[in-house]
């Protein structure tokens, strides 16, 4: 896996996330407010794809808990994300 962060990191210029942001600061191949956009861009888009995917999924949450979140047990769910 490393290797092909690696790859595309040097041939697409992919920031796969904000420790790949922070980490091209730290070698000045980003200015400061660059880095910052990007990891600010980098965190919305977390947030958005993991709504999307609760959104889209809603229905199928609901069949298997009946509509009762729950951190333990049989039917928990709080931890489906991680």
């Amino acid at each position: 896996p490393i290797e092909r962060r690696t790859i595309s990191i040097l041939s697409l210029g992919a920031h796969l996330n904000p420790a790949v942001s922070i980490s091209l600061l730290t070698i000045r191949k980003l200015k400061a407010l660059q880095c910052l956009f990007y990891i600010i861009g980098q965190l919305l888009g977390a947030f958005f794809g993991a709504f999307l995917v609760y959104w889209l999924h809603w229905s199928l949450f609901n069949d298997f808990d009946g509509g009762m979140r729950q951190v333990i047990g049989a039917n928990a769910t709080a931890d489906i994300f991680f």
